[in-house]
């Protein structure tokens, strides 16, 4: 069993994910956010997980369109955690897609 402590860096961080203009890093995701369509044309793979609680089905979109080249994996039993979730899947699909595209 994990202790609470080898946790504390993943909660400090999913506390700061700006959801309001208040957030002290909103800003700063703006900004990443605003520069994005400059890799649209990059060669990316989107590996989601089809119930994950956090980033919904909406959150998928968002990334299509955002990289509307990109290749997409979807795997109907994993979670938020994809890679702990369905670690095979995950790592034959970013092999193919890094042996793709060198």
């Amino acid at each position: 069993m994990r202790a609470p402590a080898s946790r504390l860096a993943l909660l400090c961080w999913s506390r700061d994910i700006p959801t309001r203009v208040s957030d002290p890093s909103y800003a700063e995701m703006q900004q990443i956010e605003q520069r994005l369509a400059q890799f649209a044309r990059t060669p990316i793979l989107l590996v989601w997980g089809r119930r994950d609680p956090v980033l919904g089905e909406s959150v998928l979109h968002l990334w299509q369109q955002t990289f509307p080249h990109a290749s997409t994996q979807t795997i109907e039993d994993a979670s938020h955690f994809v890679p702990e979730d369905a670690p095979e899947r995950t790592v034959g699909w970013i092999e193919a897609f890094l042996a793709a595209h060198p």
